[in-house]
């Protein structure tokens, strides 16, 4: 088979792959093993074909007749056609490996978003005490209401102020996108307290202390509300805008009101907090699994890329000994080799990138990571490339004392 017909079926198979993780909506299941097969073939004939064609043009260019571009190119050329099994592992690997990275931190990229959007307020406190204001005190970015409150067990019933709802209207929080999990604000009217299905009244009942949830919410007036004989509570909602930098408050808020009320881990008391721990606990070990196992992909495949080229050191050796013994400087065999091995290692990374790049668009499609596919992406595609930047580095450090000769002076 010709190059030219390997590199077009590579090309074909990989963007088959990729429109079969975008269109998963459609194809469903299938589109796994379609893109499995579909990439995995198309990364070997993209190596093994096109990637030389592309070294061939810039053999027969201008650039190849500079210093030692013909052999640096002619070498990078050898080593991808004798390297293509390899290097299809080390992209599939390298793809793994950041996607791995990508979906864990994506998860609990999106626990602040889930939790904001089934609810405005983090934490509702019924009669703070000196610690619990305190502990409110210490977020820095918040906002907060307080309403008057009595409960009379004796109808079943929580009484609120009307002025105080108008003058300091509650609000609520829904969804206006799954997708991208934004959330909007919405300020709830003294009517909508009269009917239980409303958003504004099971924001409220969500707020209150377990122990009166099975009542009634009943809003009156100042006046009615005077009249009746309970004790006057206050119930303070807190919402922080950050929650990821008032976790710590916020956590001792929630279990002192635990402790109070006799639950555990904060399961019953009010506010989006308690949702934001419970995401927070199950997407932590999703983004645990992501980082060890991309880590643990990484330093595979580049220590294989690297003992790979390592390997064949003993036999360059001897073309590097005749360069120098025709007077090539050292500077000039250092760039040659820092090019060489930088091809080997750039290539696998470029195209595992876009793997991950239309990879995500499985989660993104399915709403597994809903809002939260790519938002990660640059940060975790960063710090990946940096890690890989270290094994390229040790390489060409080692590459360079094997096959390179010291002159007679330092002899």
């Amino acid at each position: 088979m010709t190059l030219g017909v390997q590199a077009i079926l590579g090309v074909v198979l990989l963007a088959g792959g990729y429109y079969a993780m975008y269109d998963i909506q459609k194809l469903k299941v299938m589109s796994i093993p379609i893109a499995l097969i579909t990439i995995v073939l198309g990364t070997y004939f993209v190596f093994n074909s096109f990637f030389v064609m592309l070294l061939q043009a810039f053999q027969r260019s201008n650039m190849s007749t500079k210093g030692l571009n013909s052999f640096t190119l002619a070498q990078l050329k050898f080593r991808i056609r004798d390297y293509t099994k390899i290097l299809s592992v080390v992209s599939l690997l390298f793809a793994l490996a950041l996607g791995a990275i990508t979906v864990g931190t994506g998860f609990q990229h999106m626990v602040p978003k889930l939790a904001s959007g089934n609810g405005y307020y983090s934490v509702a406190i019924t009669n703070p005490n000196q610690e619990m204001r305190s502990l409110v005190g210490q977020i820095q970015d918040k906002s907060t209401v307080t309403y008057q409150q009595k409960v009379d067990p004796t109808t079943k019933r929580v009484y609120y102020r009307s002025d105080q709802l108008q003058r300091q209207p509650l609000k609520y929080a829904a969804f206006v996108s799954r997708k991208t999990l934004a959330s909007k604000a919405f300020t709830a009217k003294v009517s909508q307290f009269k009917r239980s299905d409303s958003s504004a009244y099971q924001e409220l009942w969500g707020l209150q202390v377990p122990t009166v949830k099975a009542y009634q919410i009943k809003v009156v007036s100042s006046q009615t509300f005077n009249q009746i004989n309970a004790k006057t509570n206050q119930l303070l909602l807190v919402r922080a805008n950050d929650m990821d930098a008032a976790a710590t408050p916020l956590t001792k808020i929630t279990n002192i009101q635990s402790k109070q009320y006799g639950y555990r881990n904060g399961e019953q008391v009010g506010g989006s907090f308690t949702m934001y721990q419970s995401l927070k606990s199950v997407f932590g070990s999703l983004e645990f699994m992501g980082i060890f196992l991309g880590i643990a992909f990484l330093a595979m495949l580049a220590s294989c890329l690297m003992f790979k080229i390592l390997s064949g050191a003993a036999s360059d050796k001897i073309r590097f000994d005749m360069l120098n013994k025709i007077g090539t400087r050292r500077s000039v065999l250092n760039h040659s080799i820092v090019v060489q091995i930088l091809g080997l290692f750039a290539l696998p990374g470029i195209l595992g990138i876009v793997d991950v790049a239309f990879g995500l668009q499985m989660f993104a499609k399915s709403g597994l990571l809903m809002g939260g596919a790519y938002q990660t992406f640059g940060l975790t595609t960063v710090g990946f490339l940096v890690l890989y930047l270290i094994y390229f580095a040790v390489t060409v450090l080692i590459y360079s004392r094997i096959v390179v000769p010291k002159t007679k002076v330092e002899r």
